[in-house]
């Protein structure tokens, strides 16, 4: 969509009244390396799935949000979560740089110390506050930061530190040690728990989990990589099964349901 009649508004993050900008929920860059890394024969859209029902939608998630100001300043964690993530070419920035000091089950953990830790939280947090703030965009209703949204602002604006009350967990999925995940985009989701929620979303083998709440359990401290520069690296199976099993669930619609 052009902004050839972008509205004169209060921004979301600043509150400065400005001509706002068409803000992508999930960055523009995901659906053209979406695009890039299809395979032949295979739909030239995104297959899409919301409330059940699966469809081929070239939409993308994003509305008159934010300042130009506001939007250099989100650009600067979208820029460098598309460096590090899992690139067109198959190479992998963010696993090269982790390296690998125990094994967890099937998983291992691994020290980020090389990657800009900072800068993935702030990606993380932009894009979870963006569909918590959003008001077109319907299917992220129940992507609601409530109380919260005020001090994910004030982070992201560079005011406060990351929300006392949240954690980041950050795992990549490794196509070398398991089946191939290059084409999954998880968009912000929300899980609820006894006295908190997980608000998780993945691009290009990188998955970020947000804990938020008054009671956020005491075992996830040493997973949480703002505190202990910690990631997780799985095989991914664990995603795409939980994929597989939605994508079987849903009602195919529109040219979706005529190509298949």
């Amino acid at each position: 969509m052009s902004s050839n009649s972008s509205p004169t508004a209060a921004c979301k993050l600043c509150n400065t009244v400005a001509t706002l900008i068409w803000s992508h929920v999930i960055p523009r860059w995901t659906y053209r390396r979406v695009d890039k890394m299809g395979t032949p024969g295979s739909p030239n859209a995104p297959v899409q799935v919301f409330d059940d029902v699966a469809m081929l939608k070239v939409d993308q998630d994003a509305e008159y949000m934010l300042c130009e100001a506001c939007e250099r300043i989100i650009k600067v964690g979208e820029d460098y979560a598309a460096d590090v993530s899992l690139q067109v070419d198959g190479s992998f920035p963010a696993r090269n740089a982790c390296v690998v000091e125990r094994h967890d089950g099937e998983d291992c953990i691994a020290d980020a110390s090389a990657l800009d830790i900072d800068k993935l939280a702030h990606f993380a947090a932009g894009v979870v506050w963006r569909a918590s703030v959003s008001t077109t965009l319907k299917h992220y209703d129940d992507i609601d930061l409530g109380k919260y949204n005020v001090q994910f602002a004030q982070y992201l604006s560079g005011k406060a530190g990351f929300p006392a009350n949240a954690r980041l967990m950050i795992e990549l999925l490794d196509p070398k040690i398991g089946p191939r995940i290059h084409g999954v985009v998880i968009k912000p989701e929300v899980q609820k728990f006894g006295g908190y929620r997980v608000f998780h979303f993945c691009v290009f083998g990188i998955m970020f989990r947000i804990q938020l709440g008054n009671a956020l359990p005491k075992s996830t401290i040493v997973s949480s990589i703002l505190d202990n520069k910690k990631i997780y690296i799985s095989d991914g199976s664990r995603v795409l099964g939980a994929v597989a099993k939605r994508a079987h669930a849903v009602t195919p619609k529109g040219s979706l349901a005529r190509k298949l």
